[in-house]
C-alpha cells in the first residue's frame, strides 16, 4: 500500500508526535523515580559542584535539549550544583536559584584557570603584604637593637666614668687616712713622752722626799 503525500506528512508528524511524547515521559518517569528514590531515603544527596569552563558562554535551558531558549547564560567561572545527569546534560541549579538544563561538556570539576589564576594572584599579594609587613617588623627591631647598643655603649662610657671617679676617691681618702694616722701617730708619741717626763719628775721629787725625811721641795 503506498501512502500519498498528505497521508505520509500525517504519518511523520504522528511519529514525531509519539517519539517527542515518550521522550517527555521517560523524562517525567526519571524525574518521579528520583523523587521517590529521594524520599524513601530520607536524607539530602551529596550536591556535586561544577565550574563552567575557560572561555565560554553556556545556556542554561528548560529541557535537555538545544533548541529552546536559554532561561540564563551561564558564562566562565559561575558555579553550578549538579542536580541531575541524562547523558550529556545535566540539569543545574545557579547560585540565584536558576534550574535548568546544560550540556556537560562545558562543565568542569577544577576551577577555571582564570579564577585559579585570580586566586594565586590574591595569595600572592597575601603573602607579598605579609612579607613588607615582616621586613617592616625587621627593620623596626634592628632601630631598637641599634638604639639599644647605643644605650648601652652610653651605659659603658658611664660606668667608666664612674669607676675613675670611685678610684680618684678612693685614693683621695686613703692619702687622708694615711695623713690622719702620722698625726695620730705623732700625738700619741708626743702625749707618751711627755707622760714619761711628767713620771719621771713625780718619781725624782717623791725619791728625793724621802731622803730629806719628808719635805717637800
Amino acid at each position: 500500500m503506498r501512502l500519498n503525500k498528505n497521508e505520509w506528512c500525517t504519518f511523520c508528524r504522528w511519529e514525531h508526535d509519539r517519539q517527542r511524547n515518550a521522550e517527555n515521559g521517560k523524562m517525567c518517569m526519571r524525574k518521579y523515580l528520583c523523587l521517590v528514590l529521594m524520599c524513601c531515603v530520607g536524607l539530602p544527596a551529596l550536591a556535586e559542584t561544577l565550574y563552567i569552563d575557560d572561555m565560554v558562554r553556556v545556556g542554561i535551558r528548560a529541557a535537555p535539549r538545544s533548541s529552546d531558549k536559554p532561561l540564563k547564560v551561564a558564562t566562565t567561572g559561575m558555579k553550578v550544583e549538579v542536580l541531575e545527569r541524562d547523558g550529556r546534560y545535566i540539569r543545574v541549579r545557579t547560585d540565584d536559584g536558576v534550574e535548568g538544563w546544560m550540556n556537560s561538556l562545558y562543565a568542569s570539576e577544577e576551577p577555571p584557570a582564570r579564577l585559579a589564576i585570580a586566586s594565586l594572584q590574591q595569595q600572592y599579594d597575601h603573602l607579598k603584604q605579609q612579607h613588607d609587613e615582616m621586613q617592616q617588623q625587621v627593620a623596626g627591631l634592628q632601630e631598637e637593637a641599634h638604639q639599644a647598643q647605643q644605650q648601652i655603649a652610653g651605659l659603658s662610657d658611664d660606668n667608666a666614668k664612674l669607676l675613675s671617679k670611685v678610684k680618684a676617691y678612693q685614693k683621695a681618702e686613703n692619702s687622708e687616712l694615711k695623713r690622719y694616722a702620722w698625726a695620730i701617730t705623732t700625738g700619741a708619741m708626743v702625749g707618751l713622752f711627755l707622760l714619761g717626763i711628767f713620771l719621771g719628775i713625780a718619781w725624782y721629787k717623791q725619791r728625793l722626799a724621802r731622803r730629806l725625811g719628808g719635805l717637800e721641795l
